[in-house]
C-alpha cells in the first residue's frame, strides 16, 4: 500500500514549486525528463502540455495535450476549463484533431 503521492505526483509537484522559484522553463525543463522517462503517463503529458502552452510553444503543447487524451480521454473535460490551455484553444479550432 502506498503512503505518499505516486512519482508522477510528486514530480507535477516539484515542478509546481520549481515554477515559483526559479520559472517556467525550469519547471517544464523537469517534466520533459519525467516524460521521457514515463512517456505513458497522462497526467505528466497533460502538466508538460501547460507549461508548454504558457511558454508559447502551441506545437508542442497541442501534441503533449493530444496525446494525455490518448492515455486518458477524461482530461478533455477537465482541459476545457484550464486558463494554462487557453491559448491552444484560442489558436486552433476546435475539430482540428485533439477532440
Amino acid at each position: 500500500m502506498a503512503l505518499g503521492p505516486s512519482r508522477e505526483q510528486f514530480q507535477v509537484t516539484l515542478a509546481t514549486a520549481i515554477c515559483r522559484t526559479r520559472g517556467m522553463e525550469a519547471a517544464a525543463s523537469i517534466l520533459r525528463i519525467a516524460v521521457e522517462e514515463t512517456p505513458r503517463e497522462a497526467s505528466l503529458q497533460y502538466h508538460l502540455a501547460q507549461y508548454e502552452c504558457l511558454l508559447g510553444d502551441l506545437v508542442e503543447a497541442r501534441a503533449r495535450l493530444a496525446t494525455a487524451f490518448r492515455l486518458d480521454g477524461k482530461l478533455r473535460l477537465l482541459a476545457l476549463d484550464e486558463p494554462n490551455l487557453k491559448a491552444i484553444f484560442d489558436f486552433y479550432e476546435p475539430a482540428a484533431g485533439l477532440w
